[in-house]
């Protein structure tokens, strides 16, 4: 027997299997396989499921100051075996923006931030090192609060810090002074190789983390996803998301101290 917090430290995919079997009013208890679930109950807990994870970002639009943008791909048949699939991240397809947004959604405290590339706009200055009056400036924006209680948000984060320190990524970040907190992931594909005869497909998987650090007091959040890749037997290598989201981070605080931000202009901003 686990709890919620064990199970995202292991990434247990039978945990979620239940949840989603049990929100579908399917409740297994070996050695009896029946349950009650319906097509109604089954479609009734697909709406649940990506109702909640739309609050995240996860399927739904991030609010990205982009001229285009997806929001995904949405599996087509919602069937019961396919909603466990869904359960665990490998039926849907979400962008890494939105895994960056989702993550950033639990660090925030459930408050979901629309993600900016643009501050501010300011006039071109003709003094080198002198910036120009501001034009436009862009100020936070909430974008929605996830309907999640205080106490199951801490525990969902108590659980991403165990991942770091106990859990699937305890050999690459249990040692970071920064204290991180992620979840790992790992979703089966196929990866085609070899040329003209010699054309394949082998078995690969698609490796994701995505984190926050500091736990206590965060300051960056992030998502890397490194899409088909081979298994080991066929000359893959494992841990790759990791060791990029490692180097990332280390690089990022070893030069925290090193930046000043932003310089910012006593002129007042124009009012168009």
């Amino acid at each position: 027997m686990i709890d919620d917090r064990y199970a995202l430290e292991q990434s247990s995919n039978v945990y979620m299997f239940e949840i989603g079997m049990r929100m579908a009013n399917c409740t297994y208890t070996a050695p009896n396989t029946r349950c009650g679930w319906s097509l109604d109950s089954i479609d009734h807990a697909y709406q649940e499921v990506r109702s909640s994870f739309h609050q995240f970002g996860l399927g739904s639009e991030t609010g990205i100051d982009l001229p285009s943008y997806t929001s995904g791909l949405a599996g087509g048949s919602t069937i019961g075996g396919n909603l466990l699939d869904l359960m665990i991240g490998q039926y849907d397809t979400y962008t890494t923006l939105q895994l960056a947004q989702y993550i950033a959604t639990i660090a925030n405290d459930g408050y979901r931030m629309e993600p900016r590339l643009v501050r501010e706009i300011r006039e071109p200055s003709i003094n080198p090192g002198e910036n120009g009056a501001v034009i436009q400036k862009f100020e936070p924006k909430v974008l929605n609060r996830i309907e999640m209680s205080d106490a199951h948000i801490k525990r969902v984060q108590e659980g991403l810090r165990s991942v770091m320190t106990r859990g699937t990524a305890r050999a690459r970040f249990s040692d970071a002074s920064y204290q991180p907190a992620g979840k790992t992931g790992t979703a089966q594909v196929k990866v085609t190789v070899g040329e003209g005869d010699n054309r394949r497909s082998i078995d690969g998987n698609t490796q994701t983390l995505v984190g926050y650090a500091p736990y206590h007091n965060p300051e960056i959040a992030f998502a890397v996803v490194v899409p088909n890749v081979r298994l080991e037997r066929h000359g893959g290598v494992q841990g790759m998301a990791q060791k990029i989201s490692r180097k990332a981070l280390d690089t990022y605080f070893d030069m925290k101290n090193e930046r000043f931000g932003p310089v910012y202009t006593e002129e007042p901003a124009s009012a168009h």
